[in-house]
C-alpha cells in the first residue's frame, strides 16, 4: 500500500491549522495603540524556514561538486526569500495614525488617519488594504492575528469600500 500521500495531507492540515490559529489570537493592546503581528506559530515557522534555508544553501554551495548541486542552492535560497517576502509585518494602529514595519522591522511606513483615502477588503486573498491619498498601502494579511479587531479599528477611522 502506497502511503506517499500521508505527508502531503499532514502538511496541508498543518498549514490550515496555522492559518486558523491566527484568527484565534487577539492583537496586543499597547499604551500607544493596538499592535497586529503574526501569531507565534507563524513567526516560528518562518524563522525555522529561514534557518533551514540558510543552512541548506550554504552547505549545498560548499559541496565539492558545485555544478551538480546548484539547484539545491537555488531552492534553499528561494525558501529564505519566500519567508522574508511573506513575513507578516507588524501593524500599529493608534488614534492618530496607522503604521506598518517594513523588511522584518528594519523600516516603517506610516500615515496619519487624515491622509487615509479608503480601506478595501479582498475576500479572495483574505487581506485588507488601507490606502493613503498618495497611493501608499498598508496590508493586513490572513497571517496576522485579530482580524475582527483590525476591521473594527479600521471601520471606526476610515471609509471601507
Amino acid at each position: 500500500m502506497d502511503s506517499g500521500w500521508i505527508p502531503i495531507v499532514a502538511v496541508l492540515v498543518g498549514v490550515h491549522w496555522l492559518l486558523a490559529s491566527s484568527n484565534l489570537h487577539k492583537a496586543k493592546r499597547l499604551s500607544g495603540g493596538t499592535l497586529f503581528t503574526g501569531s507565534l506559530m507563524i513567526r516560528l515557522l518562518f524563522i525555522s524556514n529561514c534557518i533551514i534555508g540558510i543552512c541548506g544553501a550554504v552547505s549545498s554551495f560548499y559541496v565539492q561538486y558545485l555544478h551538480q548541486n546548484w539547484i539545491a542552492t537555488i531552492v534553499f535560497s528561494l525558501l529564505v526569500a519566500g519567508s522574508i517576502r511573506f513575513w507578516p509585518e507588524a501593524i500599529l494602529i493608534s488614534d492618530a495614525a496607522i503604521s506598518q514595519s517594513v523588511l522584518l522591522g528594519l523600516g516603517r511606513k506610516a500615515f496619519q488617519w487624515r491622509d487615509v483615502d479608503y480601506a478595501r477588503e479582498d475576500p479572495g486573498e483574505g487581506c485588507v488594504e488601507v490606502v493613503s491619498k498618495d497611493g501608499a498601502k498598508i496590508t493586513y494579511s490572513k497571517l496576522h492575528v485579530g482580524r475582527r479587531q483590525f476591521l473594527d479599528e479600521i471601520e471606526k477611522r476610515c471609509r471601507m469600500l
